[in-house]
């Protein structure tokens, strides 16, 4: 089948920062497909290099003025009548004003994203036949989307589900507007881990063949990361510093590590940018001791992080959220053989184990994550290097899972019978 298209909504692919994850996803989708059209929904910060073949169109870029983008997604929101529905099904969102924002704010941008999305199979004149419209995050795009499903019934709509966008519990309040709605009108929704598919198994039993696990995936660096020298110690933490990733915890841990080995000179790096930083460093500043050479550098490119590896020694990586899928962070690390230390919560019994790294309790304690810290600083033997890369190039190689994840988008544009 000629011209066959990707539709991609992103949050904001290519500008900014975020998504980082997607870049190597398309250079495999590119050679597979005619034709990507990437539409994100916020347009700030730089325009990231893309394949040449890739198009970006600002068809969904919502208004720069915030308040005039607030107000039009308020009139949308309680003018449609989903937004009744919802509370009528659900009389207790009445009592918590912070849902009620969320349910405007979910459906007012679903509704404008269907209007968009409406004109543009009509303007643009896609065929629908060769065409699938891919959300990259289970989210009030999805729904928007899947509404033009009453003018178009043959629209093909997938979806990655991550993290965030399908467990409740990663929201305060613990709630996600429309789930049902959302997810009744997605073909296939792409988990990034089984413990997503098991999660949306379990709530929507009648579909669950629509779920499909397909993981994600980075490229090999080509090198192995080196060990630190003796009595030295480098640990990399990469997330953003929000209450979920509890990255208070690294700290402690390894104040703790100063104890029980005080001659251990030791690095700790963190990647990451959020609210918290000026409280996270202020608590390193305050609680750790001189041996201890840390540093914060903000939100980087991945050609930053990885010319990080292939020029400093590491020892561990580490994660302690309180809730993930499969961080790609884990994945970059394993695929330079670092060991890994996270919590047991998630995705991540998926990809840590006792073979390439150590999974602690899913609410550690200081002395539970300088217990694990010391295990690593006193054992850097190859062994656990090379299963963290066997465990990268047999799960989480890039070329692999995205190579497999276009075939399943053939299958549903009807390219490949099975």
């Amino acid at each position: 089948m000629s011209n066959k298209t990707i539709i991609i909504i992103t949050a904001s692919y290519p500008y900014g920062k975020g998504e980082q994850f997607l870049e190597t996803e398309l250079h495999y989708l590119s050679n597979r497909f005619d034709r990507i059209i990437v539409l994100p929904q916020v347009a700030t910060g730089f325009r990231r290099m893309i394949p040449n073949k890739i198009l970006v169109d600002l068809l969904l870029i919502r208004p720069k003025n915030r308040f005039i983008y607030l107000a039009e997604t308020f009139i949308r929101g309680i003018t449609a009548p989903y937004f009744y529905i919802e509370i009528v099904n659900k009389s207790e969102l009445l009592n918590d004003p912070r849902k009620l924002i969320r349910i405007i704010q979910y459906i007012g941008n679903a509704i404008r994203v269907r209007n968009r999305i409406r004109l543009y199979i009509r303007e643009a004149n896609i065929h629908l036949s060769s065409t699938v419209f891919y959300t990259y995050w289970v989210s009030s795009a999805s729904l928007g989307i899947g509404l033009i499903k009453l003018i178009f019934p043959n629209i093909n709509l997938i979806s990655r589900a991550h993290g965030g966008d399908i467990y409740e519990k990663e929201h305060s309040p613990a709630y996600i507007p429309f789930k049902k709605l959302t997810i009744d009108n997605i073909d296939r929704i792409f988990c990034v881990s089984e413990d997503g598919k098991r999660y949306l198994s379990n709530q929507f039993p009648s579909i669950v063949n629509r779920f499909i696990v397909s993981k994600l995936g980075v490229d090999n660096p080509g090198v192995m990361s080196s060990s630190s020298p003796a009595n030295s110690f480098c640990l990399v933490s990469c997330s953003s510093l929000i209450p979920l990733k509890r990255v208070h915890l690294i700290i402690q841990g390894l104040a703790l590590l100063t104890h029980a080995n005080p001659k251990l000179m030791i690095e700790w790096h963190h990647f990451g940018e959020g609210p918290l930083r000026y409280h996270i460093e202020k608590l390193a500043h305050d609680t750790l001791p001189h041996t201890i050479n840390w540093h914060f550098y903000g939100q980087i490119s991945n050609a930053e992080l990885y010319g990080f590896y292939k020029t400093h020694p590491v020892d561990a990586f580490i994660n302690v959220s309180h809730l993930e899928g499969i961080p790609v962070s884990i994945m970059e690390a394993m695929s330079f053989g670092i060991p890994v230390i996270a919590t047991n919560v998630g995705g991540m019994p998926e990809i840590v184990n006792d073979q390439n790294g150590i999974l602690i309790v899913n609410n550690p304690s200081a002395e539970d994550i300088s217990s694990a810290l010391l295990t690593l600083a006193n054992d850097k033997s190859m062994h656990r290097r090379l299963a963290s890369k066997q465990t990268w190039q047999s799960m989480y190689n890039a070329e692999k899972n995205y190579n497999e994840f276009a075939d399943h988008i053939d299958h549903i544009i009807g390219d490949i019978i099975y």
